[in-house]
């Protein structure tokens, strides 16, 4: 009975010990590359927006010629590629490239001469454009960290263009009292640099822009963020190939596009519906 006894107790005090040891605690398979996901698609989606132009259908009744887009699918592509601890970096990064696919018609209407009289016609172009946005991620987290310790280090701005395009963007030129006069070629517009670096504008400060772009017979739109929409506004020419507008930023903190939107001549005065050449650039901005 004691023998009995003392092995009863040694079994429960040893039952006793594991029950209180701390367990280790253990978390969900959590890949990296779904953490960078749904850090681009939910917690920074204003950052990584392709969709920065104003699709708004003109009032076509007053206008001999008018001419939007209608974009009716966007597919995404996320390619990821991950340099980690040691070969050669210090800690662990990706390099992002967001890839935005759209699938839609530039809807054109023209004064057709070779009628008597002259007859408005309806032309219907097949749209297909490619967004791009790129990105690097920095690991200074613990994988029990939101989103694995990942964050965005570096950001660039948008660029689209359709599928045959030879539209050319030399310069952009932007003035504000925030920051003075700040000028940027496309290909510092489409690549990665500092989050910190991104322009920083006022809460409603009047902002000029001009752009000087490869052809003087283009035509030249700026979008921005208006009080509650995408706003889309015709730029002025003041200078060889050179092209002006000029917006307010939004009331609100964020991130938002300013874009420069490209369209060759032929592509408004044409009614063959192969001919579509456009390209654009979105520069992010930030409001705080």
């Amino acid at each position: 009975m004691t023998k009995r006894f003392f092995v009863c107790l040694t079994l429960v005090s040893i039952s006793l010990a594991i029950s209180g040891c701390p367990k280790k605690p253990t978390f969900p398979f959590y890949p990296d590359r779904d953490a960078i996901v749904d850090m681009i698609t939910e917690d920074t989606a204003d950052v990584f927006n392709t969709q920065i132009i104003d699709l708004a259908v003109p009032d076509t009744t007053s206008l001999s010629t008018a001419y939007w887009r209608e974009i009716d699918r966007v597919g995404r592509r996320i390619v990821v590629s991950f340099f980690y601890e040691g070969t050669p970096h210090e800690i662990p990064l990706a390099e992002v490239a967001v890839l935005d696919s759209m699938f839609g018609y530039f809807h054109l209407v023209i004064e057709d001469t070779s009628y008597t009289p002259p007859a408005r016609v309806r032309v219907k172009k097949p749209l297909k454009e490619l967004a791009t946005i790129r990105a690097k991620f920095e690991k200074w987290g613990e994988d029990k960290d939101p989103r694995k310790g990942w964050i965005l280090t570096d950001i660039s701005g948008v660029e689209i263009h359709s599928e045959v395009s030879s539209r050319q963007l030399s310069s952009v030129t932007l003035q504000a009292s925030s920051v003075g006069e700040l000028s940027m070629t496309a290909s510092q517009i489409r690549s990665a640099r500092s989050i910190n670096e991104v322009l920083e504008l006022s809460f409603g400060e009047s902002v000029n822009l001009n752009a000087t772009c490869g052809d003087s017979a283009d035509i030249v739109f700026m979008h921005y963020d208006g009080s509650e929409y995408l706003t889309k506004r015709k730029m002025y020419p003041i200078g060889e190939k050179t092209f002006r507008g000029s917006f307010s930023t939004p009331q609100s903190a964020g991130y938002y596009h300013v874009t420069v939107d490209i369209i060759s001549l032929s592509t408004v005065t044409s009614q063959d519906t192969t001919v579509y050449d456009s390209k654009r650039w979105g520069i992010l901005y930030k409001v705080d």
